[in-house]
């Protein structure tokens, strides 16, 4: 099971977040900060950091947490695939739909 993009902040906002959850110290020599990611409702918002290795990682006070895998999940045609990479995707892999991370009007 791996986290969603739901749980993961990646706007200015969030990447101001990450600083906050990471704290004063400084990053890990050559990673770099990505935003903030929050894990299952019990465990709270950490950090999401890219380390050097090209792995992403969750940080909280200067602790580096592993994270699960990043899973997409298309909302088109339910096809889940893992995030390759650190940028999200542009088409589903499946559908080939740009649309995948929106949900269809009602």
């Amino acid at each position: 099971m791996g986290l969603t993009v739901s749980n993961i902040d990646t706007s200015p906002a969030g990447i101001k977040r990450g600083k906050m959850l990471w704290g004063a110290m400084p990053l890990p020599a050559g990673s770099q900060l990505l935003g903030s990611v929050r894990r299952a409702e019990d465990q709270g918002e950490e950090a999401l950091i890219l380390m050097p290795i090209g792995i992403t990682v969750g940080g909280n006070a200067g602790v580096i947490k592993p994270l699960p895998p990043l899973t997409l999940s298309c909302l088109r045609c339910d096809y889940t695939w893992p995030l390759r990479g650190t940028s999200l995707p542009h088409n589903c892999p499946s559908c080939n739909s740009p649309y995948w991370d929106k949900s269809r009007r009602k």
